[in-house]
């Protein structure tokens, strides 16, 4: 049974297919791509067609199949270890096993699935090329851009975005997320290589010299200790090898159970270490160049980066490795210790991390829509709460006056944190109350959208600040919720949210001024 959204993508891809050969379907990490994909997958076979589904790792065809099997559809494996069948019309395909028998294949398919398609450029010029112009071809990723600037839509003739990470977050689909990124002196200053990353030598000179591997334990031990005494289970990723063994070692020099987990390791024993953190065993893994794309655990809720990288499409796969939800987590958080917030914002939205944001222009026509030289967003970040991403429209009175008195870390505690103006990052329900909550909470967005008078309107938004009184949420929640988190001053939401409430006449103009000058603010 499929979700709303993934139905809207399902039924797009049928409607783009009609006129057009190729699609681009993005959706974010956690969403549902392999549901959207069996769905169309199980159609294409009960149609009598045929069907490839080409992954791009070997780990990943073991995954597909099981899905497939999952939902009963009847396939073969094409890798080092299988051959074609004539038996199946749906096949999972390595891809590096595909083009090695690319001239050898026996039937061709009708519609052919290219999980992660904005990594392998040149390979599906090959594709495309082999195919005959009537086999339709489906690109699958959640990060449709890549970093040499080679738009997708010079190979696919259209895109499908499916819903945004606030969206699904909202609905409690993904986890909520906290965004940490605590100064460090002199990472700005490191030159960037021709693939995208800094020296792996230097980076690492520079985390030593600031101690920034003996911070990521600090930050661990204070953010990610819960109310039994037990710490979440964390995932770091590192520059390189002896970057992420030396960030494992400090972890376990600190006594914690923490593994250094990368491409060379053994897969017997890559397998153990993540069915050890999976089970609790093992708190900590430190990875370098693994668990990037393809991996999920979803018990996993912090998450930390010490490398930088200017791929947008490697930050967000990197972030949404920690979004999944699971029973009893009630949001996720991520320590970002290499500034790379200041490499990913939109300068529509400076300061803001991408993942609060609706709508991602990841570049998929090729306009290289580069950041400006020089170009540094003012990435606000709290003083009173370890330094988190502020991603408030409007600052707290005691940010305002905040002066630093020195270049030392400072966080101070004797503030009360309760009530955070215009937080955008999404603060929905607990695990408890989303199976309560969630289906009543969309139904009030949809009867808002579809209302037809102010009176609707108003009814609407005052069932959700009935439900916002229930979890002791501020209008604010209300506010986000009914507009979408969408970063604009909504008149009528505001008049809607003033009268459920009762606050007193004024209290609108007040608060469209306050929210204008800030945003006025936040683009200047």
């Amino acid at each position: 049974m499929l979700r709303d959204y993934q139905t809207q993508v399902v039924n797009s891809v049928r409607s783009v297919l009609r006129d057009k050969r190729s699609v681009v379907i993005q959706m974010p990490t956690g969403s549902g791509k392999t549901a959207v994909v069996s769905d169309i997958t199980k159609r294409v076979f009960q149609n009598n067609k045929r069907a490839w589904f080409i992954v791009p790792r070997r780990e990943l065809v073991k995954q597909s199949s099981k899905s497939f099997k999952k939902w009963d559809i009847p396939h073969g494996i094409i890798d080092a270890s299988h051959s074609e069948s004539r038996a199946y019309k749906v096949h999972v395909i390595s891809l590096q096993t595909l083009m090695r028998r690319l001239g050898k294949i026996k039937e061709y398919p009708d519609i052919v699935f290219i999980d992660e398609c904005h990594l392998f450029y040149d390979t599906q010029v090959r594709i495309f090329a082999a195919l005959s112009k009537t086999v339709k071809i489906i690109g699958l990723t959640a990060t449709p851009g890549r970093l040499d600037g080679r738009g997708l839509g010079t190979l696919y003739d259209d895109i499908i975005y499916g819903a945004s990470i606030t969206f699904l977050t909202s609905r409690g689909y993904l986890s909520p997320l906290r965004y940490y990124a605590p100064p460090t002196d002199g990472i700005q200053l490191l030159k960037f290589r021709s693939t995208g990353e800094v020296n792996q030598d230097e980076l690492d000179k520079l985390l030593t010299e600031r101690a920034i591997y003996g911070r990521a334990v600090d930050y661990y031990t204070r953010l990610a200790c819960l109310s039994d005494g037990t710490y979440r289970r964390g995932v770091g990723f590192c520059s390189g090898v002896k970057a992420a063994e030396k960030q494992a070692a400090e972890f376990r020099a600190r006594g914690f159970v923490a593994e250094c987990i990368s491409g060379d390791t053994p897969e017997k024993k890559q397998r153990a270490l993540l069915d050890g953190l999976a089970s609790g065993r093992v708190q900590v893994l430190c990875s370098a160049d693994l668990l990037l794309y393809g991996w999920d655990s979803p018990k996993v809720s912090y998450g930390f980066l010490l490398r930088r990288t200017k791929s947008k499409a490697l930050f967000f796969q990197i972030v949404g490795r920690i979004l999944r939800p699971s029973e009893n987590k009630t949001d996720a958080i991520f320590v970002d210790h290499t500034a790379n917030v200041d490499l990913h914002t939109d300068p529509a939205y400076p300061g803001i991390p991408p993942f609060y944001l609706d709508r991602i222009d990841w570049n998929f026509h090729g306009n290289n829509n580069k950041q400006p030289a020089g170009y540094r967003p003012d990435v606000r970040l709290c003083h009173y709460d370890n330094f988190m991403v502020c991603t408030k429209s409007i600052r707290c009175p005691q940010c305002e006056k905040y002066v630093p008195l020195d270049k030392i870390e400072n966080v101070i505690d004797s503030i009360p944190l309760k009530e955070r103006i215009m937080q955008m990052a999404p603060n929905v329900v607990t695990s408890a109350e989303k199976r309560e909550y969630q289906d009543a909470i969309a139904e009030c967005v949809r009867e808002a959208q579809a209302a037809d008078d102010d009176a609707n309107y108003d009814r609407a938004v005052a069932k959700l600040c009935d439900i916002a009184k229930k979890l002791n949420y501020s209008w604010q929640w209300v506010y986000k919720v009914i507009t979408g988190y969408k970063y604009i001053i909504d008149d009528r939401a505001l008049r809607a949210i003033q009268k459920a409430r009762n606050y007193k006449e004024g209290w609108v103009y007040i608060t469209k001024k306050v929210l204008r000058e800030q945003m006025e603010g936040a683009s200047a």
